[in-house]
């Protein structure tokens, strides 16, 4: 037995406890996060100090904190929102933009960002951040009154409230609303600054579907709606890291792999189940995964999303190296890479001697 490799960690959404975030001066309402911030304890990109991942409930008109992650305060923050459900909009100080189910933003450090339920239906998100391996720093709030609470993108810190007012003085010179009660004064030597970074809209109708066939490494026919690679990113654009968007019909099944620390390096990844039945399968144990059940997987650890319900399953995965980089290897097909089809023969083996099932056609 090999039981010095690593076993993922499973988030089920039901034993998640609830966080409720009060109203702030910058500019956000009532609205509840279901967050995955301290555990893995092993992680060194997305969790453990660093980096999370969690879920956003909006009702109807609520609104996230207008904001700025500070490159003084948050060096190398980054964040991704994804609508899971319900339409949304998206504001910065440069323009606003819908969102759909599917549709996903990237904000970069210092680039301003607030997402609105527009719709007349609650509105639910995914997010994860990161900043590469830095921790956050002592004095970061949750509030503007000082208290604390778990880590997540909406945290504030340091001159969040004059940055909130800065942003709201870029929107109405460029002839955009501004947050409800904001009480302005005219300063007219400060221009928009248009050296602000922006923040990336990717659109799913827009992607462009990429179907992976049947491989030697226990995949079947399968098709990612698309993948995202934001250009101003330092964690999850090629050859670090991405994020995607997968449908797989009933009974089919992603490549049976690990990724190999002496081939990717620290390579961590998350998947999250948006709708439908999984089965997560490890040389260990098997893992039913349902709506908004999600999975850490590091580096060294053996994992494969299978479908196990009767309707089509739509699940998204977000990977990275942090600031060490991935290899090539990464952006091949799994069973291109050196040495994997010998994992996956290796798996194979762990889960017979486990009384599991083993793939198909997998001589063991």
């Amino acid at each position: 037995m090999t039981d010095e490799r690593k076993k993922p960690l499973v988030f089920r959404f039901k034993d998640l406890e609830p966080v409720f975030f009060p109203r702030n001066t910058i500019g956000a309402s009532d609205r509840t996060w279901w967050l995955c911030t301290n555990k893995p304890e092993d992680s060194r990109w997305l969790a453990n100090g660093s980096g999370g991942w969690g879920w956003l409930y909006l009702p109807p008109g609520a609104k996230t904190g207008f904001l700025s992650h500070s490159s003084e305060h948050e060096k190398g923050f980054e964040v991704v929102y994804q609508v899971m459900e319900g339409k949304a909009t998206l504001r910065t100080e440069f323009e606003d933009y819908v969102l759909e189910k599917y549709d996903s933003m990237f904000a970069p450090n210092d680039a301003a960002h607030q997402i609105i339920n527009a719709g007349t239906e609650g509105a639910w998100f995914w997010s994860f951040w990161s900043m590469g391996g830095k921790k956050w720093e002592a004095d970061m709030k949750g509030d503007e009154a000082g208290e604390k609470v778990p880590v997540s993108p909406e945290i504030t810190g340091p001159g969040y409230y004059e940055e909130f007012l800065r942003i709201q003085r870029a929107r109405m010179k460029r002839g955009l609303p501004i947050s409800p009660g904001v009480m302005l004064e005219a300063k007219e030597d400060e221009e928009p600054q248009a050296e602000r970074p922006h923040v990336t809209v990717f659109r799913s109708k827009e992607a462009e579907p990429i179907f992976w066939q049947r491989d030697i490494i226990g995949g079947t026919d399968r098709t990612y709606l698309g993948g995202w690679f934001p250009e101003k990113s330092q964690w999850f654009n090629v050859p670090t890291g991405g994020y995607s968007v997968c449908c797989q019909p009933p009974g089919a099944k992603e490549s049976c792999h690990t990724h190999l620390e002496e081939i990717e390096g620290h390579f961590e990844e998350i998947y999250v189940v948006f709708d439908g039945i999984a089965k997560l399968c490890t040389e260990y144990e098997d893992y039913t995964l349902e709506k908004f059940d999600s999975v850490f997987m590091p580096t060294n650890s053996s994992h494969q999303i299978r479908n196990a319900g009767t309707t089509d399953l739509f699940w998204g995965g977000v990977w990275t190296s942090g600031p060490e980089r991935a290899t090539e290897y990464s952006t091949w097909m799994p069973a291109a890479r050196p040495g994997y089809y010998e994992e996956f023969l290796r798996i194979q083996r762990e889960r017979k001697k486990r009384g599991l099932s083993i793939s198909q056609g997998a001589d063991v």
